[in-house]
């Protein structure tokens, strides 16, 4: 049985999404600029995550604001949710743990 898509407010920020704020539907000049300045300064490359290109003050930055956001003293970002699986649920969950998700969790989690 297929449950019906989780129902998100609209002042909500969907961090499911591959483009939570709409930055590839819907660019402003603001938007342009920073991704131009994220390209001079960084390169271009498949992909950022720390474990090929090491720890960035972007990956820092991010951190800090999603920790903020949520009103929490820390928070850990991963490249991709396939992370989750094999390196974020074994270094916080042991075989005997239970771990609960919510209907928005990753397929690969389950």
């Amino acid at each position: 049985e297929v449950e019906a898509p989780v129902e998100v407010p609209a002042n909500a920020l969907d961090l499911r999404k591959i483009d939570p704020l709409q930055w590839c539907v819907k660019p402003e000049a603001t938007h342009l600029a920073a991704a131009e300045h994220a390209l001079l300064k960084f390169g271009c490359g498949t992909c950022g995550p720390r474990g090929f290109y090491g720890t960035t003050d972007v990956h820092l930055a991010l951190e800090k604001s999603v920790a903020e956001f949520l009103g929490m003293e820390q928070s850990i970002v991963y490249s991709h949710g396939v992370a989750t699986i094999s390196s974020v649920i074994p270094a916080f969950a042991s075989p005997q743990d239970a771990v609960f998700v919510d209907a928005g969790v990753a397929f690969g989690v389950l």
